[in-house]
């Protein structure tokens, strides 16, 4: 769908992007097809979309073949695609909140992707992760939260998130994308990333427990990490170990005394939270 395209349809329908909903529409006619092709979905697989928008993703998915799933908050964008796209018989909206769709647990599929706004983009990767909701998630997103996602340890954009979804998903960064290529254009560069749930994966209970964990070492960057777990409250409630034997674990997998959240890999936190789960209270 081409720029000329899109500021007519907003026109004839008396429609505006909506800023509260984060709305920028693509009208990158090629990047669509690249996103489709980038999908790795088999032919005529059905795929997930959130935030269809007007529809620019959606008509290149439709047009390699495959049945959509759109979640889309917008009535009046709503029903504009189901109108646009009925002939297909490729399209199904559901309109909804997207992060309280994925929260519920309704949203599986083996792909998910979507141009995604920034201010729901940590809240509906993370209920996707949490849930195992999707093999592979391909989103574009701002720039910054590209970032956080594939950032590594010791770094200034490594975080909780960063963690959490590198211990579920391997996470790549695909390339940059422009402000020209959407309407309204954002203040910021964009980015395309791609998330493939790892085999093992933690279980929807062990996730829960690292979640709480990671949150834990992250409440205070400045504190030693051993100092902050001795307050961790396991999910499931009960006592947790003491500060020496924190420091006892973090010493046997070769963490530094007065090591801090940041400094902590994945695969390390995963090993931690594996530990605590063991673990006597």
């Amino acid at each position: 769908m081409t720029l000329t395209e899109i500021r007519a349809i907003l026109a004839e329908r008396g429609l505006a992007p909506q800023r509260r909903f984060g709305q920028h529409f693509l009208h990158d006619e090629n990047l669509c097809r690249w996103l489709a092709r980038e999908s790795g979905l088999e032919p005529g697989e059905p795929v997930w979309e959130i935030g269809p928008g007007l529809g620019s993703l959606t008509e290149a998915l439709i047009g390699a073949g495959h049945p959509v799933r759109a979640i889309e908050i917008d009535r009046g964008f709503a029903q504009f695609l189901e109108e646009h796209f009925a002939a297909s018989g490729r399209l199904q909206v559901i309109g909804a909140d997207a992060v309280a769709f994925c929260e519920s647990g309704q949203l599986r599929g083996r792909v998910v992707m979507g141009n995604l706004p920034y201010n729901v983009t940590t809240p509906l990767i993370m209920a996707l992760v949490a849930s195992r909701a999707a093999e592979r998630m391909l989103f574009m997103v701002q720039e910054e939260a590209a970032d956080r996602l594939v950032a590594t340890p010791g770094t200034p954009a490594y975080g909780a998130v960063s963690v959490l979804v590198q211990c579920c998903c391997q996470v790549t960064f695909l390339r940059r994308v422009p402000p020209a290529v959407f309407y309204p254009a954002p203040a910021v560069d964009s980015a395309i990333v791609r998330l493939t749930l790892l085999p093992n994966a933690p279980d929807p209970s062990a996730y829960a427990r690292l979640n709480s964990l990671v949150k834990c070492g992250f409440s205070n960057k400045r504190k030693q990490l051993a100092k902050l777990m001795a307050c961790w409250i396991p999910p499931e409630g009960g006592q947790p170990p003491d500060r020496s034997r924190w420091e006892n674990a973090l010493q046997n997998l070769g963490v530094r005394p007065d090591a801090r959240a940041q400094d902590l890999a994945p695969t390390t936190w995963r090993a931690l939270a594996a530990w605590a789960t063991a673990s006597p209270h």
